[in-house]
């Protein structure tokens, strides 16, 4: 019988674990993907394919439980502002990980979180922003991105084809500005029969303020990148959103485009796939 209870257990402490094998799997992987992005084909024979396919599966095939979850956005490439589009790479990832799952011989469940069009091109600015400082102000930011392929069916539709609809389901990520614990209890119970989960007393991930993002974009450039991250949790922590005002971005004539663009989309990928039975519902572990 599938024993949920005990799969959850083992991959909160599996996502909680702070490991460093992301960064060792991911360097090869993004050659790869660039490599591939070039070509316009993923070329699997790559070298550098290779070599994150092997990073990766010998990660897999460490894990004492044959169940696990893996996580991470980067998989899918870059953010907006260093593209001008939504995950360009993204069907070059469910391409490769189509085909390494399928040489383990797993039953995979792909589980996507989208947010709206609007939200998402302020938090990538936002992003963005504290990777490479006042390069660029949000209007010339906005200017460069093409508005028109920021459907998230670009990301979906990629493992739709490679693994099946029944093995994809789409979430809705505004839910965790809504509560945190509900968030996390909704991912797990997925797979989990895990009840009443609590990992988390307040926000993890902060906003810059208009009053840190102002001092940040003047520091910046005689910061390291280690001191970069530092002075980050110190500006968060000084000029907090709940006593500081939060960056006005988009104006409203540029967030009513997006919505009126992209939610009713959006909408539908949320209903129609927001399944709770996957794929991995009827595999049996010992």
């Amino acid at each position: 019988m599938y024993n949920k209870k005990r799969l959850g257990e083992e991959n909160i402490r599996i996502l909680l674990a702070k490991e460093n094998y992301k960064e060792d799997f991911l360097k090869p992987y993004n050659r790869m993907l660039h490599k591939s992005y070039q070509v316009g084909r993923l070329v699997v024979e790559d070298a550098d394919c290779i070599e994150a396919e092997i990073a990766l599966k010998s990660r897999i095939m460490a894990l004492k439980n044959n169940n696990f979850i893996y996580s991470d956005e980067r998989l899918l490439g870059s953010i907006l502002g260093y593209t001008s589009t939504l995950y360009p790479k993204a069907r070059y990832a469910s391409e490769f990980l189509r085909k390494l799952l399928f040489d383990l011989n797993y039953e995979t469940t792909i589980i996507l979180y989208i947010r709206n069009q609007d939200e998402l091109v302020e938090s990538s600015y936002l992003q963005y922003f504290r990777e490479q400082g006042p390069k660029h102000d949000f209007e010339s930011f906005y200017q460069g991105l093409k508005l028109e392929r920021l459907s998230w069916r670009n990301v979906v539709d990629p493992f739709v084809s490679d693994f099946s609809e029944d093995c994809v389901i789409i979430k809705n990520y505004g839910l965790i500005r809504e509560n945190l614990d509900y968030f996390i209890q909704d991912f797990f119970q997925i797979f989990s029969d895990l009840k009443d989960i609590k990992l988390y007393e307040k926000t993890i991930n902060p906003s810059f303020s208009v009053k840190a993002m102002e001092i940040y974009g003047i520091v910046f450039p005689y910061l390291t990148s280690q001191e970069r991250n530092k002075f980050q949790k110190v500006l968060k922590e000084s000029f907090p959103l709940d006593e500081y005002p939060a960056p006005f971005l988009l104006t409203s004539e540029q967030r009513e485009s997006l919505i009126s663009r992209y939610n009713k989309e959006n909408k539908m990928l949320v209903t129609d796939m927001a399944k709770t039975e996957t794929c991995m519902e009827n595999k049996d572990i010992d």
